[in-house]
């Protein structure tokens, strides 16, 4: 279900619970995380790919973070023109065709630079994410890019989404 929200953020999810019992993979290694738009340094970008395989094993999410400079085939007098429902049916759309193509069951989040600059967080059904904590997600992202700490907030991401499903530091 989508969310309705302020700004440049769309979330997407779908109410789901923590299960008790240990889930089997439903693949072999994580889905790849790139950072395209180059937002993130190295070090911090290496605790997303170590999140992804610890949710993927432990508890059968996927958890992918992607950054692009733009949507493709978006100018930027198109991007300046688009509402925020124009914004959140593109971005729907291109996190609906990935989890589609790639059989993602989790936590996908896309950030685009700019044309449009925009954020968006979704987590399909089948991943018993908890649809608070995907918010939080959201917010920690947008706090962090703002204040010019994403490297801080993607690290403090890392952790809301372990801690999520039970994987957390303790």
């Amino acid at each position: 279900m989508a969310a309705r929200f302020a700004g440049l953020v769309c979330l997407v999810s779908l109410i789901g619970v923590v299960s008790a019992q240990p889930v089997k993979p439903h693949r072999d290694k994580p889905l790849a995380s790139k950072d395209g738009a180059k937002m993130f340094k190295a070090e911090s970008w290496k605790r997303v790919h170590a999140a992804a395989e610890k949710l993927l094993q432990d508890a059968g999410t996927d958890f992918v973070i992607d950054t692009i400079e733009s949507v493709p085939k978006i100018t930027a007098d198109q991007a300046k023109k688009m509402t925020l429902e124009e914004k959140e049916k593109l971005f729907h759309g291109l996190v609906s065709d990935r989890a589609k193509a790639d059989g993602l069951r989790g936590v996908y989040v896309l950030i685009s630079k700019s044309n449009p600059k925009y954020l968006y967080v979704g987590s399909t059904g089948d991943a018993h994410f908890p649809s608070g904590e995907a918010s939080k997600i959201r917010v920690a992202l947008l706090a962090g890019i703002r204040d010019k700490k994403a490297d801080e907030a993607l690290i403090k991401v890392v952790n809301l989404a372990l801690e999520a499903k039970g994987l957390g530091e303790k």
